[in-house]
């Protein structure tokens, strides 16, 4: 069952790709070609902090997406990208990787002999994800939660804990957004980064962060919210989810117009723990 979900979703990208390439002025991504100059670090440039159109131009390319067409491609796709060349332009070879709810992982896929990843994922199917995975070697595989504490994630052991479209499921409560921030922290390193990419959602009148993202910024001063919700509401290259990846994609889940669920985005949220 496992490898048939992942040959059906290479279908379903494989048919995203081919519709931009028919429909769309924009060039796939193997033919857009890349800044040789360009690193991806939103620690040290703030246009990073949220996904815009320039920055598939940054990005160093995965197989499994290289046929992909910003202008119909999904959300995860972005992210991806984001995440893999973080890792490329910033985390030297052989570090201590965590990935949370990481399921069946196009990232550690393409990385596992490079580095030591993990990971963190009971495999429940939250928010649409695996009950169980096809390609399970290679990594260390945790069946849990972050923000449970579990004694199989050692302390202070990883130079980077990321998560792609996780943080938006998790739950919103007080006491769990603590659990989990805490969690984290305590799994990290000193000095060790944590990067998350959050769907976010543009409406008319306003923009919606998940909870973790105000509990992060209140914690930390890597961003304010208001003058992000300022610098978003004013770029003209904000990318969003294109309509297209949206009502082939995301309407059977939402069953809402996505005038009314709001323009998905992705947020990229990073911090750094602080050493001693």
């Amino acid at each position: 069952m496992s490898r048939l979900r992942n040959q059906i979703r290479q279908y379903h990208r494989e048919f995203d790709g081919l519709i931009g390439r028919l429909f769309s002025n924009q060039k796939s991504l193997k033919k857009l070609g890349r800044d040789p100059f360009s690193k991806i670090n939103p620690a040290q440039d703030d246009s990073l902090t949220y996904s815009r159109q320039d920055h598939f131009s940054k990005f160093h390319l995965m197989d499994v997406h290289q046929n992909q067409n910003p202008s119909t491609c999904d959300l995860k796709v972005y992210q991806d990208l984001f995440v893999y060349s973080y890792i490329i332009d910033n985390v030297r070879k052989g570090a201590k990787i965590l990935e949370i709810g990481g399921g069946e992982s196009r990232v550690i896929d393409a990385f596992k002999d490079d580095y030591e990843f993990w990971n963190l994922d009971r495999l429940e199917g939250q928010g649409h994800g695996p009950t169980s995975i096809y390609a399970d070697s290679g990594f260390h595989l945790v069946r849990e939660n972050i923000g449970n504490f579990s004694s199989e994630l050692p302390e202070d052991y990883f130079d980077l804990v990321f998560s792609i479209s996780v943080v938006e499921h998790f739950f919103e409560d007080e006491n769990s957004l603590e659990n989990i921030y805490a969690d984290i922290q305590r799994i990290l390193k000193k000095n060790a980064i944590s990067l998350h990419c959050v769907d976010s959602l543009l409406h008319s009148d306003h923009i919606w962060f998940h909870p973790f993202i105000h509990k992060v910024t209140q914690s930390t001063d890597v961003v304010d919210l208001d003058k992000l919700s300022q610098q978003i509401n004013a770029d003209r290259h904000l990318w969003v989810l294109p309509k297209f990846a949206y009502y082939t994609r995301w309407f059977p889940k939402t069953k809402s117009t996505m005038k009314k669920f709001g323009q998905p985005f992705s947020v990229n949220l990073l911090w750094q723990k602080a050493g001693q």
